[in-house]
């Protein structure tokens, strides 16, 4: 195995309190910002301050990175955006765009949407003209479809406005004649056109297939599902460590409640960064937080399964010198898993696009805090813990 450092000796329990005044500052910082979520004045999505989902159906596979420069370019940088299949297989042919609440109405705000992306993405004519000139008394139009139609179709639908001499099908295009001596073509050729398109309109391109308004009971019903989603995965931490430590050593909840106040420090520290940082606060960043709980909790699990270890092993030693030792002893394991984790999670911001962004930022902050939270917060927890339920145990004669 490749060795980072050889015997490394650093005293964690002795640098504690450096430990103890930023996790402090953090942890100030992540009430704060929980206070101005419960408050609605923080940067919430659209989750947990209600807005609006436009849905648009495209015919052919969409672009997600087309989609945010037409949204962009209109104003609408801050929108959130998704694409999907309508069944598994299928090419992702629809777009979610995602907007917060404003002062428009939802009605309007899906026209708004519809008609910024009609300039980009026009009706396609399911015909084009090759030809219209005059031939003694009858004008020849010459027709070429997108799809076959028979010409006697065609006939049927401008018959009923002018007097067609004759319509054939010469392979993929219809010849219509009509009898119009003396016609101004382009006039004659535009009233063709507006018989046709009304039986066989131009092709969208897309259509709007649903526009949605998320509102402040859905919102509230989300925000207190996320909740109850971050204190039934404390309450399995500590179950967890209960009985994978606590039951087989202390019997108090020594290493249990030491990872559920750890993971607690962790999750309040990145809602701070998000909160200062600006981010908003979605479903998608509460997914990366309780993430990176889960990331910092297996670095937790390492470092206690060794000082357990460490308790049968150095039965003489104190406490503290047990936890320093531990800590060293799966210093390097420790660095090299942070370190790959970052090289994924740097790898989703440099290359995941506008939508992973903001969670991969998260990320990249939660594996430096996972690690400095398994030797600055769990482990010194454990030891302040101990000490004192050592002084308040009864001395025995």
């Amino acid at each position: 195995m490749i060795q980072i450092f050889k015997n490394p000796n650093v005293n964690f329990i002795k640098l504690r309190f450096f430990g103890y005044i930023i996790s402090a500052i953090m942890v100030i910082a992540g009430i704060v910002g929980i206070i101005n979520i419960v408050r609605g004045t923080a940067n919430l999505g659209i989750d947990f301050s209600g807005g609006t989902i436009v849905t648009l159906k495209f015919e052919n596979e969409v672009d997600i990175g087309q989609v945010r420069q037409i949204l962009d370019a209109n104003g609408l940088k801050d929108a959130g955006i998704q694409t999907f299949s309508e069944a598994a297989g299928l090419p992702k042919n629809k777009a979610s765009i995602r907007m917060k609440k404003t002062d428009e109405k939802t009605g309007e705000i899906g026209d708004k949407i519809e008609k910024m992306f009609a300039e980009k993405y026009p009706a396609i004519p399911q015909y084009v003209v090759l030809k219209a000139e005059q031939v003694k008394a009858e004008v020849v139009l010459a027709f070429r479809f997108v799809n076959k139609v028979e010409a006697f179709k065609v006939k049927n639908l401008v018959d009923k406005s002018f007097a067609v001499t004759s319509a054939e099908n010469v392979g993929d295009t219809i010849v219509l004649k009509i009898r119009r001596p003396g016609a101004k073509i382009d006039e004659l050729t535009a009233k063709v056109q507006t018989l046709l398109d009304r039986d066989l309109p131009a092709k969208r391109a897309f259509t709007r297939d649903s526009t949605e308004d998320i509102g402040p009971a859905i919102s509230k019903k989300l925000t207190g599902q996320a909740v109850f989603a971050v204190i039934i995965s404390l309450l399995a931490i500590t179950l967890y460590i209960l009985l994978r430590f606590d039951s087989k050593i202390a019997g108090r909840g020594l290493f249990g409640v030491s990872a559920a106040v750890a993971t607690l420090h962790d999750i309040f520290a990145l809602v701070g960064f998000v909160y200062i940082t600006n981010i908003e606060f979605s479903i998608l960043i509460m997914t990366s937080i309780l993430t990176i709980a889960g990331y910092s909790l297996t670095d937790t699990v390492v470092v206690f399964d060794r000082i357990r270890d460490n308790l049968k092993l150095r039965v003489r030693d104190n406490f503290d010198i047990i936890i320093n030792a531990s800590v060293n002893e799966v210093l390097g394991r420790t660095i090299m898993t942070s370190v790959t984790v970052l090289i994924a999670a740097l790898s989703l911001w440099l290359f995941g696009g506008e939508v992973l962004h903001k969670f991969s930022e998260v990320l990249l902050f939660g594996v430096v805090l996972g690690t400095y939270s398994s030797w600055f917060v769990a482990s010194p927890i454990l030891y302040e813990y101990e000490k004192y339920h050592s002084q308040k145990a009864p001395v025995k004669n």
